[in-house]
């Protein structure tokens, strides 16, 4: 049985497929990754990145942004979530509550976690 998470996105770096204020779901198994996928893993500082998979050895997996041209540094494959399936886009005034809210919830993340 797989377990899904939901999770609100923001910044630039998979336009145009992703937008701020879309909202991704993830879908949480252990099937392996394919060339291609769109997967969210935890980045160094624990942020949730939806990035696109591009390969894995060695124990670490090799991401980038559909709209960046270098690869993301190496992620533990450990610290890969899962695959997003299709996103669901919000528009108008709940498209900006959704980005407020992203950002109350990364400042209470860091305070919590004392990087403020």
């Amino acid at each position: 049985m797989k377990q899904l998470l939901e999770i609100p996105t923001s910044g630039t770096s998979m336009l145009p497929r992703l937008r701020t204020g879309d909202t991704v779901r993830i879908s949480m198994t252990d099937a392996p990754l394919r060339f291609g996928d769109v997967a969210a893993f935890v980045s160094e500082d624990g942020t949730i990145v939806v990035h696109r998979y591009v390969a894995s050895r060695r124990g670490v997996a090799l991401f980038v942004g559909d709209n960046r041209k270098h690869f993301d540094p190496r992620v533990p494959v450990d610290w890969i979530i899962g695959r997003t399936e299709e996103p669901r886009r919000i528009v108008g005034h709940a498209a900006h509550v959704a980005v407020v809210l992203t950002r109350v919830a990364r400042t209470r993340l860091r305070i919590l976690t004392g990087r403020y």
